[in-house]
């Protein structure tokens, strides 16, 4: 199984907390990189680029409602950025609108997956959603963001 890096979004310190511990569980997990806000992330985005070594993300999960820089911005940068573009990224929000879901198609979301209030199912998307990338879905080589 390959190890991922994966990279959290997330302003609120309890999904944090319960977002990381459900990564940690899924034994795929290689490195967690937070951030906790939208200029966050477009600092941590833009280091990348000119580090030579970078540890690119393999998996982005992004909350739909971020501080400074919003989640809709943060993901028009990545999905037009070359060497950002090829990474998935998730959409993991206790929002249920219609408009926050066209939204994060429209701007390129690899998928919208609902943060449960019910932690153990929230738990269970994580899984899923890890399961998922690692044992159906092919990801691009780690040296795919250096072409």
């Amino acid at each position: 199984m390959r190890q991922l890096h994966i990279m959290l979004i997330e302003d609120n310190p309890g999904d944090v907390f319960i977002t990381t511990e459900a990564l940690n569980e899924t034994k795929a997990t290689r490195k967690i990189s937070i951030v906790n806000n939208g200029d966050e992330a477009m600092h941590f985005f833009e280091g990348l680029f000119f580090d030579k070594n970078a540890d690119y993300p393999d998996l982005i999960f992004m909350d739909t409602y971020l501080q400074n820089t919003n989640s809709y911005e943060v993901l028009k940068y990545i999905k037009t950025t070359n060497h950002l573009l090829h990474i998935p990224v998730i959409i993991s929000t206790d929002s249920a609108y219609e408009m926050d879901i066209n939204n994060a198609y429209q701007n390129l979301a690899t998928a919208f997956v609902s943060k449960s209030s019910e932690v153990d199912v929230y738990i269970n998307h994580i899984s899923k959603t890890i399961e998922y990338w690692t044992t159906i879905a092919t990801l691009p080589s780690l040296n795919f963001s250096r072409k």
